[in-house]
């Protein structure tokens, strides 16, 4: 009888932390997607004010684009899906959740890049050209 509580004992101390230890790589899996898709946006504003640079204007869209894998190129036509000979931002990375989609909108003058986040200020965010909210 004591050896089989011994073993309980055993067993619920290794169940209890392995929960504790999945939770955990939860959490941190989560954040280390935060730091890439903040990273992301960061390469893409820069892509933006270079592209803002050259032709003083942003790329228009204006209804809301996913930009996910998608070429800035050095032209008139901006977002690009391929074949894009001069590239100011090569590509953009994918969401790295499926779940979510970079979204880009711009009238030229003023744009705005949606993203979201899962640990930090969990919900959705914009980018603009003064920032991120």
């Amino acid at each position: 009888m004591k050896r089989w509580l011994s073993w309980s004992i055993v067993l619920v101390v290794i169940v209890i932390s392995g929960g504790v230890l999945f939770a955990v790589t939860a959490h941190t899996h989560a954040a280390m997607r935060d730091i890439e898709r903040l990273a992301t946006i960061n390469d893409v504003r820069v892509a933006l004010e270079r592209y803002y640079a050259l032709y003083n204007r942003y790329p228009r869209a204006e209804t809301s684009i996913s930009i996910d894998a998608r070429t800035l190129c050095a032209s008139v036509a901006g977002w690009e899906n391929a074949g894009c000979n001069t590239p100011v931002l090569v590509r953009v990375a994918h969401d790295p959740s499926a779940a979510y989609a970079y979204q880009y909108t711009a009238n030229g003058e003023t744009y705005t890049l949606d993203f979201y986040l899962e640990q930090r200020d969990t919900g959705w965010h914009r980018a603009t050209p003064t920032g991120i909210q």
